[in-house]
């Protein structure tokens, strides 16, 4: 029996990228998810921000977040496969409660 959870992918992607490769490395994101069966509930656009400290020598980053449901068994191939982007910083998937997320 398959059944969906939901996850918020949060993600740091290089400032030495300009604004449109950023939005570019999203979309990559997003066709990853969906790819791997996943549905797109909600996307937060990369917004250039100040780290608290450095990452990889950089005080600065795109932040954005996606919000997906699919499997959990979707999850570990998801993760393995943004790990090869050389543009994400670091990136963090957590549950998502959709219902209290309302």
């Amino acid at each position: 029996m398959t059944y969906q959870r939901g996850y918020e992918l949060g993600y740091l992607i290089s400032p030495l990228l300009p604004e449109d490769a950023a939005l570019k490395v999203l979309e990559s994101m997003r066709s990853l998810i969906e790819s791997k069966g996943g549905l797109i509930e909600n996307t937060q656009s990369p917004k250039a921000i100040r780290l608290a400290y450095p990452i990889k020598k950089m005080g600065n980053a795109y932040f954005g977040a996606i919000q997906f449901m699919t499997n959990p068994q979707a999850i570990a191939e998801i993760e393995k496969d943004i790990k090869t982007q050389e543009h994400v910083l670091r990136h963090l998937v957590t549950e998502w409660n959709k219902q209290l997320a309302t």
